[in-house]
């Protein structure tokens, strides 16, 4: 989408990011032991009661569950939402205003993410510039040409385990003709390896056979990890992933030899392994080999992994209020419980149809300029300080912070069901399917907007912060300066294409002093009286103030404002908020690295043409 105001492009998503915070705000546990956690219950674990939540459907919503296409989650014949949906979602939001960690292997997996910049853009240099020194690419600017440091090799399966053996320098043959898709081609002494049709493409690669006695260099079974976990090598829907011409897995070919990979089957049987693939590869000085590939100029990975883009303040041991509250493992459980919520009122609207829905891509963190911080925060409520040009974007490789948790826009437009040329696709998925009966494509029938439920949420000795915090999740729905907007939740699948808006509405109440001593001495046996939130929600505002300092309090307040803007109701214009088409848009923003703006830019629409 291009900006006529300041003559820049900017990023369009669905989705967009509340800012982590450099640490964690520690909760009233003093430490991860049974010990503190019980003292703290002594001294301040007092409230116990419910949060009774009325839940409206605010767009269309599914969530899943049951059997059969048309299924809602259904129990008795009546649609519920999930308790295990609402906790879910509470939990993220409970995490985000109480300042909680994201630790790996919690709340985030750790991997090498894969990247390639042969076609990279102009405008990001300094990413083109990083891949040419991870594989050691030389250019010949008078012949235009350019030359990787990788060898060419022979990957084998042994058993369990991975070799490699060298089969010298790359040997680039020149084309005759039209290029071959990605494909391999098994001759007498050597192989034959294309790549694929690209513009100005003018050679192919021969590997000759090694000495098949020579020695093979051991590749790490977490090298073999790392390429198989690059999800997004191919990029191809499942419908197509065994069509002729798509990039070549290198796992997938040693798993199997069938098919179009039968004459490597012979070579393996020949040289006595059970699976071999030609490919190219690099090492270290110690000769340990750092990554392979299909092609010269491969797929590498990033020399960081996701784990060094969270802030170190955010993985440390300290206890968390969502440690506190929600459960900590082995240690101690959760303090609060999610009903289901079950349908009271179903409405006046027409019950949708079931249909395909659009085909969801799975989250592409590659995307750095998407995924990763490309400014310094901005102060709360300053609107003007405009997103950086694509071409400073910061990549996976270098020292900057990703931007935070993931969350949703509300759509004021509600698209869902698949288009003509999804459909296509759709048929072509189902008919390659190996079992009917398990589809890898269903219909969905999400209940329409208009619907009313009602849940609760029951709480066990919490302290007037804990209770506070908890409050604060769904109080957040009316903390606006403008009195007429609206907070409204998401939950449920498909987020981004608009299902799953709620609002909630809620109601405290609070188990008195005597519960247990006249449980069953009158005909009110729950003993819970209404109580007014407020007293609670100073206690957690005054108790997250007295931890943060002036820094950290201001960061704290640019979140909440974030997180505003992704909770309100219809504040946003549509077109602000699509996800982009990398394919046919003609400025090609996936390519160009388009920036994408923080959620307050995107509220204000100055960065996007009128």
């Amino acid at each position: 989408m291009k900006d006529s105001s300041n003559k820049k492009n900017v990023a369009t998503a669905a989705y967009n990011f509340v800012p982590l915070l450099e640490k964690i705000i520690p909760s009233e546990i003093e430490s991860a032991a049974p010990e503190a956690f019980k003292k703290h219950i002594d001294n301040n674990g007092k409230l116990s009661g419910t949060i009774e939540l009325s839940i409206s459907t605010r767009s269309p919503l599914f969530i899943g569950g049951g059997s059969g296409e048309n299924s809602f989650s259904p129990i008795a014949g009546r649609p519920i939402i999930p308790g295990s949906s609402l906790r879910g979602m509470t939990k993220n939001i409970f995490k985000i205003i109480t300042g909680g960690a994201m630790r790996s292997g919690e709340d985030f997996d750790d991997q090498k993410l894969y990247f390639r910049g042969v076609g990279a853009s102009k405008n990001a240099k300094s990413f083109q510039e990083y891949y040419k020194k991870q594989l050691r690419i030389k250019m010949d600017t008078v012949n235009k040409t350019s030359e990787t440091g990788a060898r060419a090799g022979f990957i084998v399966k042994e058993n369990d385990a991975y070799f490699m053996y060298d089969a010298g320098l790359p040997n680039p043959q020149p084309l005759a003709g039209a290029d071959k898709p990605n494909t391999i081609e098994v001759h007498d002494g050597y192989c034959d390896c294309y790549t694929g049709a690209m513009q100005k493409k003018k050679h192919f690669c021969r590997l000759p056979f090694p000495d098949w006695n020579s020695r093979k260099l051991p590749v790490p079974m977490e090298l073999m990890d790392d390429y198989r976990s690059d999800i997004r090598r191919g990029n191809v829907n499942k419908a197509d992933e065994d069509k002729e011409g798509n990039a070549i897995d290198l796992c997938k070919v040693l798993k199997n030899h069938k098919g179009k990979y039968n004459n490597l089957k012979e070579l393996a049987e020949r040289i006595g392994v059970d699976a071999i693939a030609p490919c190219f590869y690099m090492t270290d000085s110690k000769d340990n080999i750092l990554h392979f590939g299909f092609g010269r100029f491969y797929r590498v990975p990033y020399t960081k992994t996701v784990v060094d883009h969270v802030p170190e303040g955010l993985q440390t041991a300290v206890v968390d209020f969502a440690d506190a509250v929600f459960g900590k493992k082995e240690l101690w459980a959760s303090r609060v419980f999610f009903e289901d919520a079950e349908l009271i009122d179903a409405g006046s609207k027409e019950d949708l149809k079931a249909d395909y829905s659009h085909l969801l891509l799975s989250p592409n963190p590659t995307s750095f300029q998407l995924y990763l911080q490309q400014q310094s925060m901005q102060l709360p409520g300053d609107e003007s300080k405009p997103t950086p040009p694509s071409s400073s974007a910061k990549h996976w490789g270098e020292n900057t912070p990703i931007r935070g948790y993931k969350m949703y826009w509300h759509k004021r437009k509600v698209d869902w069901q698949a288009a003509a040329e999804e459909r296509k696709n759709i048929a072509n998925m189902l008919a390659k399917d190996k079992n009917p009966e398990k589809p890898s494509v269903t219909r969905i029938k999400p209940l329409n907007y208009g619907k009313h439920f009602h849940s609760c949420i029951r709480f066990n000795d919490l302290s007037r912060v804990e209770l506070g915090a908890l409050l604060s999740v769904f109080e957040l729905s009316h903390k606006f300066k403008d009195a007429k907007t609206e907070g409204c939740y998401k939950i449920g699948k498909g987020k981004s294409l608009g299902l799953g808006s709620i609002s909630i509405d809620y109601q405290l109440k609070l188990q008195q002093e005597d519960y247990y001593l006249k449980l069953f001495d009158t005909d009110d046996w729950k003993r819970e009286e209404t109580a007014e939130p407020l007293e609670y929600l100073t206690a957690f505002d005054e108790y997250i103030r007295k931890k943060c300092n002036t820094r950290m309090q201001a960061a704290y307040d640019i979140s909440m404002g974030e997180l505003r803007h992704l909770l309100a109701w219809n504040k946003v214009k549509d077109e602000y908020t699509r996800s982009m088409d990398g394919i046919n848009h003609p400025d090609k923003p996936f390519v160009n690295r388009w920036i994408l703006p923080t959620a307050t830019n995107v509220m204000s629409g100055k960065e996007y043409p009128r």
